[in-house]
């Protein structure tokens, strides 16, 4: 904001109701959340205007799902959803966090991800591909992700008995399916 003088007639002009703007802020942002908005996010400043986002959670899930079966028909032996999404705690910029286990995979953790990128979604894919005795290996020495995966993560297609086996060499409660 530029200033035309320093008199204190003009900073009047320029002077905003913080108050005043934020509780309308608020009570939009609860009219969103009542008509079924997950987060509403402010971005930017008030002079520029507002936006506000929304993740629309039933779409990414569909998506994730037919994301995980074209995995399974390709060879993937399950596809499991961790993170926000998985935990019920996302937001309207959540990304898509997955573990894909798999029978063999390149010893580069890199040479893993190209053939499960897809950025055709409208969420953003984390892959994460291990094998499945990697991921056994894992749970047996209490990993934090085997953990995240047993505990919170939502099997989006594939083999539950995998995660089944970890879950005894873990010794932690079972799996959700989405």
């Amino acid at each position: 904001m530029r200033r035309r003088s320093s008199s204190s007639a003009d900073l009047r002009f320029f002077k905003l109701d913080y108050e005043k703007v934020m509780a309308e802020l608020k009570a939009y942002a609860e009219r969103a959340v009542a008509r079924g908005a997950r987060a509403v996010v402010l971005i930017g400043s008030l002079s520029r205007g507002l936006r506000f986002f929304k993740l629309d959670y039933e779409k990414v899930m569909a998506e994730l799902k037919a994301y995980a079966e074209r995995a399974v028909a390709r060879g993937a032996r399950a596809v499991v959803l961790i993170g926000s999404l998985s935990r019920g705690d996302y937001t309207a910029f959540s990304d898509a966090d997955l573990v894909i286990l798999v029978d063999r995979a390149p010893a580069n953790p890199l040479d893993r991800l190209y053939d499960y990128l897809d950025p055709t979604l409208s969420v953003d894919v984390e892959p994460r591909v291990y094998t499945i005795d990697e991921f056994l290996e894992m749970a047996k020495r209490g990993s934090r992700l085997a953990s995240e995966v047993i505990t919170h993560g939502k099997l989006l297609a594939g083999d539950a008995g995998i995660i089944e086996r970890a879950k005894l060499l873990a010794g932690k409660r079972s799996i959700n399916e989405a």
